[in-house]
């Protein structure tokens, strides 16, 4: 017999090492079934799980869209975050329990909102200046970045990339996050990252005409689950699964060593045992700025922006 509970701690500071984690254990592979109840349940033959939540931001933070690009107009970008706004509040809160209470757009030359988490629209990582390279807000709050003309350049859809970044953003605001999936050979780590599963811009969906990223639901950090939904349209068959172009960034615990990136087969479905020997594509490089660098990076060194600041 095994207990299920979920507990939250006492309010960390916005870069304490608290994390929201899922584990379990069973016979051959476990890890959490999500809940919504706060209290401790008992319920027989059900794996063991914890929920640790940060409780240090806010429930439904203002997203501001700062346009730093060279190209993309104020029109444009505005247009995106209204769709973004409608996916958060109507597709994405449901399965995640996160939501805004605004996506705005901030035209070229204005500030944000105050008390705002940031996504900064800029061409290229190495043209970004001091937005690119930063990894917080002025006021230590959530800073989330889209290379536009580099997503072009890869053959991508900027607006995808954009709803990619602010889901992950809102599920993770500080990277803190995990699910432990143990089995009797190991116990691993799973960023709980929730669009990388099934980023293709070929799964992507339409709202407003705006072409948004699909995502996982918790059930998808869930072996033990065999129902779903694993993702909010349907393309995945099983937790765990990476779709074609997928990707997860997952730590053994039993081995000493840091993040590792598994790569989705090339049938795309079926994940692989181990980081892929294939030459990886351009969007699977951990890109400075992105989440996956700031990941492997000590929160100590994150660079708090100095831009809007006065």
């Amino acid at each position: 017999m095994s207990t299920s509970a979920e507990t939250i701690p006492a309010p960390p500071s916005p870069l304490s090492t608290d994390t929201t984690t899922s584990s379990a254990s069973s016979d051959d592979v476990s890890t959490t079934s999500p809940s919504n109840d706060l209290d401790s349940v008992t319920t027989p033959d059900t794996p063991t799980a914890m929920h640790a939540r940060s409780v240090t931001s806010p429930a439904a933070p203002v997203i501001a869209f700062i346009n730093q690009t060279s190209k993309t107009t104020d029109a444009e970008i505005a247009k995106v975050a209204a769709a973004l706004s409608r996916q958060v509040k109507e597709d994405f809160a449901p399965f995640h329990g996160k939501t805004v209470s605004a996506v705005v757009a901030v035209p070229k030359g204005q500030k944000p909102p105050p008390g705002s988490w940031w996504m900064v629209f800029t061409d290229t990582s190495d043209e970004a200046g001091a937005l690119g390279y930063h990894d917080l807000t002025n006021e230590d709050l959530p800073l989330g970045k889209v290379f536009v003309e580099t997503t072009k350049a890869d053959g991508g859809v900027w607006s995808v990339t954009a709803s990619h970044e602010i889901l992950e953003m809102l599920a993770d605001p500080y990277l803190v996050k995990t699910a432990c999936i143990q089995t009797e050979r190991s116990s691993k780590l799973y960023a709980w990252e929730v669009c990388d599963a099934c980023e293709a811009d070929t799964l992507a969906y339409l709202i407003d005409g705006v072409l948004v990223s699909d995502f996982v639901t918790e059930a998808w950090f869930d072996p033990t689950n065999k129902h779903g939904p694993f993702d909010f349209k349907g393309h995945i068959r099983s937790a765990l699964q990476l779709l074609h172009g997928g990707y997860i960034s997952v730590m053994d615990l039993s081995r000493a060593g840091d993040w590792k990136q598994i790569t989705a087969a090339r049938d795309g479905h079926s994940i692989a045992s181990g980081p892929s020997t294939r030459k990886a594509d351009y969007h699977e490089r951990a890109r400075v700025g992105s989440r996956r660098e700031k990941r492997r990076a000590d929160r100590d060194h994150w660079q708090r922006s100095t831009a809007h600041s006065k």
